[in-house]
C-alpha cells in the first residue's frame, strides 16, 4: 500500500495522501470562486486546484494544467485537507507590518503631486506663451511652500 504512493526513483510521494472529498456547500463555493473574474488571481487558482484534486487529478497533472509547481499544489491540497475553506486564505505573515500601505496618503506624496502639477502647469503656460497665466497661479507666488 505504502509503496504505491512513492515513485521508484525518489522518496517523494507521487500520489497525495490527502484525498479531497467536498461537501455540496464547499463545491458550490469553490465553483463560484473558480468562475469569478473579479477575484484575485491566487484565489481563483487555489479554488481550481482543489476542484481538480477532488476530481481525482494528481498533483503533477494539476500543476501542468495550471502552469505552476507540484509543490504549490501539494501545499494547498494539504492546507485544504486540514482546514477546509479557511485553509485557502492567506495566513498572517511574521515580522513587522508594512509602514507604507499602497493606498495611504503621506505628506511627501501630496507634496510630490503638487510639484508634478506645478511642472505640468508651467509647461502648458510656457508652451502657450502665456506668462500671465503662470503669474496668476499660486506657484508663481510661492503659495505652494506653505
Amino acid at each position: 500500500m505504502l509503496a504505491a504512493l512513492y515513485d521508484e526513483k525518489s522518496l517523494v510521494p507521487r500520489k497525495s495522501p490527502f484525498r479531497i472529498v467536498l461537501t455540496p456547500s464547499e463545491a458550490g463555493e469553490l465553483h463560484r470562486r473558480a468562475a469569478k473574474y473579479t477575484l484575485p488571481y491566487f484565489e481563483v487558482i487555489r479554488a481550481k486546484m482543489i476542484l481538480m484534486a477532488a476530481a481525482g487529478v494528481d498533483n503533477d497533472e494539476i500543476a501542468d494544467r495550471l502552469d505552476t509547481r507540484r509543490e504549490v499544489v501539494s501545499h494547498w491540497r494539504k492546507r485544504f485537507f486540514k482546514d477546509r475553506l479557511l485553509g485557502l486564505e492567506d495566513k498572517a505573515r511574521p515580522g513587522r507590518p508594512r509602514a507604507f500601505p499602497p493606498r495611504a496618503v503621506r505628506r511627501d506624496q501630496v507634496a510630490g503631486l503638487r510639484v508634478a502639477r506645478y511642472v505640468a502647469a508651467t509647461a502648458v503656460a510656457l508652451k502657450r506663451g502665456r506668462r500671465q497665466t503662470l503669474r496668476r497661479t499660486k506657484w508663481a507666488r510661492g503659495a505652494h511652500q506653505r
